[in-house]
């Protein structure tokens, strides 16, 4: 067994691989804006190119909303009882809003 020192010792040693981890994701998404937004039109800033998000025609964000609504698609026959209790939730919902 671990004694609390050994912990202790390990516990400091993962903070510090967080911090390094933190500190380099910040540098990546600090020259990733630098690079890839323009501010325009009043601070308005672009979407780069290489963005997928920001590109309507990508064939990545259609397949996966082909899987999504696939998924969809199949919940009625696999969770019945749940899709039940989301309509129910959210017809509760819709009569409470007005």
């Amino acid at each position: 067994m671990a004694t609390k020192a050994q912990l202790e010792a390990e516990l400091a040693e993962l903070r510090q691989q967080l911090a390094q981890q933190k500190a380099a994701a910040t540098a990546a998404a600090a020259s990733e804006a630098g690079r890839g937004s323009v501010a325009t039109d009043g601070g308005l800033s672009q979407h780069s190119s290489d963005d997928p998000v920001s590109d309507p025609d990508n064939p990545d964000w259609e397949e996966q909303l082909q899987e999504v609504l696939a998924g969809l698609e199949d919940f009625p026959q696999k969770k019945p009882l749940l899709l039940a209790l989301g309509a129910l939730a959210l017809g509760y919902l819709i009569g409470r809003s007005r």
